[in-house]
């Protein structure tokens, strides 16, 4: 994000561009905040308890039990966030490139093991001629599949689930160059034609839904508002127990392999490289909890840390500590995080500290009003560790180092060592999916990677993507280089 200018805050006369706040609108900022910070310490708490590995398996497992439940609890608060940014039209594309291919494996990782724990076959499909990268809003691409995986697993109790995806150059006045389809196919309970208007509308379920008692009925309207969005259309062909279908398609743009970035991997951050310059940081924030979190997440860089419970304390010690990094809560007692942060920026006497704002709603207004006061950055709670560490090298400059994780010790491009890895499989693994490729069988395929999965997650990732894009070939190429590795 680009360091904004600070400016004079202007009285509302002045702010002739700007849209009319609504009070849903401002009640909604109030409540994410407020329903973020002890949510923030919730998942902060439980995720660091699940990666002590000082405490035993089973105290570890409950940690991630408690974590797990309060990602569920923070998707429903998004969810309202999402509506009411849609109702008031602040809701906007943020497009940006990526692979298309490992967002769809991605879901597939995401949704295997609730399939699995159904004994439900989840296929996704899709062929050679589907463009890999792709300028499209990721995050809300993702979030549509999400919400579609989730109900069909729900709804379904035998049978599978089924996604299929195929592409087209569809040149188009809004530079888009491509249409992108979806189909998710299930084999459950089904819905009557009677209650098709009811999927996508806010709050509504239908009888299936009703008996689950699961979800706020918000899911399907957003997703049929981001496809609108997304210059999509949406649709439904189910049959009461027979199972759904649903179709929808977005417009995208075709991308080359060097446009798009690569993803860091969260690794856990043990301390800072040596020879590095020891920084100042201070924490701006009423609850106590919070700031200790933080602190928590701070240990392993020995940062020289002070904190402050309101605005006027923290410009107290700004000029007195002279920190390089202030962590500001924007809602506090006696003085905001805004306004600390504005008088900061406009009375420092040389280079102002960069200022990271803690706690935002995600709303645009919200987000107008940090442009404006100065802040640099934003960090939203729940508050994740490695995303403080990201923010810490961004500004910063910091170099650390990390753990080694023995997964990331196989190489990241899998197939490169894939016949070495194949060799390592039990040699009637081995026979059955040479048999299950000879035959281009991708649901037998699909049965082995679910057990190879269990023994080395990146081969079974990558068995699942050949079979995807439908290259037996290459498998049964694998198998026969690997017995020539086992000799």
């Amino acid at each position: 994000m680009k360091k904004f200018k600070s400016q004079e805050p202007k009285h509302k006369s002045e702010e002739k561009n700007e849209p009319v706040v609504s009070v849903q609108n401002n009640f909604i900022a109030h409540m994410s905040h407020e329903l973020r910070s002890p949510l923030n310490a919730i998942l902060g708490f439980s995720q660091l308890l699940a990666h002590n590995k000082q405490l035993p398996a089973e105290s570890r497992e409950q940690a991630s039990i408690i974590y797990r439940s309060g990602e569920h609890l923070l998707a429903l608060i998004n969810q309202v966030l999402d509506l009411s940014k849609m109702e008031s039209g602040q809701e906007n594309l943020e497009e940006n490139n990526f692979d298309l291919y490992a967002l769809l494996h991605e879901l597939e990782e995401m949704f295997i093991l609730r399939a699995e724990e159904k004994r439900l076959k989840l296929v996704l499909q899709w062929n050679k001629k589907l463009p890999r990268y792709i300028c499209a809003d990721e995050s809300k691409l993702r979030q549509i599949l999400h919400n579609l995986f989730s109900n069909a697993i729900k709804f379904t109790s035998q049978g599978g689930v089924e996604l299929r995806v195929e592409a087209q150059t569809n040149p188009s006045s809004s530079g888009k160059d491509l249409e992108i389809f979806f189909e998710l196919e299930d084999s459950g309970c089904g819905i009557s034609r009677e209650e098709f208007s009811k999927v996508f509308l806010p709050f509504q379920q239908t009888k299936s839904g009703e008996k689950i008692q699961e979800g706020t009925g918000l899911g399907m309207s957003i997703s049929a508002s981001f496809v609108r969005l997304m210059g999509g259309k949406i649709s439904l062909e189910s049959k009461l127990n027979k199972g759904s279908t649903f179709r929808f398609s977005i417009q995208a743009q075709l991308r080359e392999v060097y446009d798009v970035p690569i993803k860091k991997k969260h690794r856990k951050v043990l301390g800072l490289k040596s020879s590095q310059k020891k920084f100042r940081l201070l924490i701006a924030d009423d609850d106590k909890i919070n700031s200790l979190l933080l602190r928590k997440i701070l240990e392993p860089l020995e940062v020289e840390c002070k904190e402050a419970e309101n605005g006027e304390k923290a410009i107290d010690l700004w000029r007195k500590f002279c920190p390089h990094l202030i962590l500001m809560d924007i809602k506090m007692p006696l003085m905001g995080g805004l306004e600390a942060c504005q008088y900061i920026k406009n009375h420092s006497p040389e280079k102002a500290p960069i200022v990271i704002a803690l706690g935002v709603s995600g709303l645009p207004q919200e987000k107008s009003l940090l442009r404006r006061v100065g802040c640099d950055d934003l960090l939203e709670k729940p508050i994740q560790e490695f995303a403080v560490f990201a923010l810490l090298e961004k500004y910063l400059g910091l170099e650390y180092i990390y753990e080694e994780n023995k997964e990331e010790m196989v190489t990241q491009s899998a197939e490169l060592r894939f016949p070495n890895q194949l060799a390592m499989l039990p040699e009637f693994l081995q026979e059955k999916l040479e048999e299950a490729a000879t035959q281009a069988d991708l649901e037998n395929i699909q049965s082995m990677v679910g057990i190879i999965r269990q023994k080395n997650p990146l081969l079974a990732l990558t068995i699942s993507g050949l079979a995807h894009q439908f290259d037996y070939g290459k498998i049964l190429e694998g198998l026969e280089e690997a017995k020539s590795i086992r000799g």
